[in-house]
């Protein structure tokens, strides 16, 4: 009996540590109901100090939230769109207040939303994780970690 209790706890072990590593690849805030996915920055080109970051943000929670600006402690860090201007080049605009409906996601890529970060150090390499907040409905921050790859 000792060996099938033991055997039964050994598999439960197993099954506690998927679910908790399951649970760690998406950071969530369990008061705002938002989850952020896949948050990266490139690395910046050797010499520069500005790059670029993304990572999808979804809003669990049953009410619209609005995202109003990005901070990250002794870097500059905005909030932009590109688009096509008149004469179809791709530009971009620095942007705040992007709302994001109940039970949807927004994702910050390429071409789209996306965040400009600058003053990065020299010493970044890749695999460093940079943390920034996001302020949502001006009062409350989500904690975004940005992979640098």
């Amino acid at each position: 009996m000792k060996e099938i209790s033991e055997k039964f706890c050994k598999g439960h072990h197993i099954i506690y540590l998927l679910i908790f590593i399951i649970s760690c690849t998406a950071e969530k805030d369990n008061n705002l109901g938002m989850i952020i996915d896949d948050a990266y920055i490139n690395l910046p080109l050797k010499g520069q100090m500005i790059s670029v970051g993304y990572f999808k943000l979804s809003n669990n929670s049953s009410e619209t939230k609005v995202v109003n600006k990005i901070f990250c402690q002794d870097l500059n860090a905005s909030l932009h769109t590109s688009y096509l201007n008149s004469e179809g080049m791709l530009t971009m605009k620095p942007i705040k207040d992007i709302l994001i409906e109940r039970n949807s996601a927004i994702i910050f890529q390429p071409g789209s939303h996306h965040v400009m970060i600058s003053g990065l150090k020299s010493s970044l390499e890749l695999g460093s994780v940079l943390e920034c907040n996001l302020i949502i409905d001006k009062t409350k921050e989500l904690t975004i970690a940005f992979a640098l790859k």
